[in-house]
């Protein structure tokens, strides 16, 4: 029987069959061999935390300075490993391994915060300290409370594989962006409320990833692209050449070339300058 992360990878190259790489590279800030890297995010002292994971098995979660330098920090247990990450105000960083959700501490202490999800594949964290839990097999966004409550956000009509696989919140803390299937779609989140019925911000594209930057302009992955959307739902191709199964994402944050979208390939870490 297939794993689930030969199941990722035969998705993506499914993807892919139409597209060519060129052999004219993209920018890169690493270069990886072996395992490679699913989710990026960045703290707010100035480090990346990178997540890399084979086929199958256990992960890694390593973080890097600006310079490249990779310190591997906690080894990740869980059905399917990321890509799933972000890193809350105290520096903790949260991360989706499938059937659970966990909290890993900057020296490397690994709790799990919830678990019992089908494939969970992405989190966020409002300024609440909610947490929104992106459960992609089961078609389902999970709000769990402060207190460890969970509770159903959003539930989706599509279910099945990498049809719900990212949510991001604006940095204004106002709107919960998430993909389901071919659209991206957008909540008015409210820390008292459930969720209303969401508006499509875009239907029918291929998409895998979001990320917002401080301007809440909106970016996806399109696993041999990464796209710009602005608020009336235009496309903007950032790459001028297909890139190599791109999936996670991130804004650079201080120290590392302001300005750029830091990508995950299956063979590094890319750079993409933001128009």
């Amino acid at each position: 029987m297939k794993s689930l992360k030969d199941f990722f990878i035969f998705f993506i190259l499914s993807i892919l069959s139409f597209a060519s790489i060129s052999a004219d590279e993209p920018d890169y800030f690493l270069r990886i061999s072996g395992n490679r890297p699913y989710g990026i995010a960045f703290d707010k002292n100035g480090f990346m935390y990178m997540i890399t994971a084979p086929n199958t098995g256990n992960g890694t979660l390593s973080r890097v300075t600006p310079d490249g330098k990779i310190t591997a920090i906690a080894v990740l247990e869980g059905s399917f490993i990321g890509p799933g990450i972000t890193i809350d105000n105290n520096n903790d960083i949260f991360i989706t391994v499938g059937d659970k959700l966990l909290k890993v501490s900057p020296d490397g202490n690994i709790k799990t915060i919830a678990d019992g999800f089908a494939v969970c594949i992405d989190v966020k964290i409002d300024k609440n300290c909610n947490i929104y839990v992106a459960d992609d097999f089961s078609g389902t966004i999970y709000k769990i409370s402060p207190a460890g409550e969970k509770d159903i956000f959003y539930k989706s009509d599509t279910t099945g594989p990498f049809v719900l696989t990212s949510i991001i919140i604006d940095s204004n803390d106002e709107n919960l962006y998430a993909r389901d299937g071919d659209r991206i779609i957008k909540f008015e989140i409210n820390s008292n409320d459930p969720a209303v019925k969401p508006e499509v911000i875009i239907d029918n594209t291929k998409i895998f990833y979001l990320c917002t930057d401080d301007n809440n302009n909106l970016y996806a992955s399109t696993l041999d692209n990464v796209i710009k959307i602005d608020f009336n739902g235009k496309i903007q191709y950032l790459s001028p050449k297909p890139l190599k199964t791109s999936i996670g994402l991130a804004v650079s944050s201080k120290g590392f070339d302001e300005g750029s979208l830091y990508v995950t390939v299956e063979d590094g870490i890319i750079k993409l300058p933001i128009p």
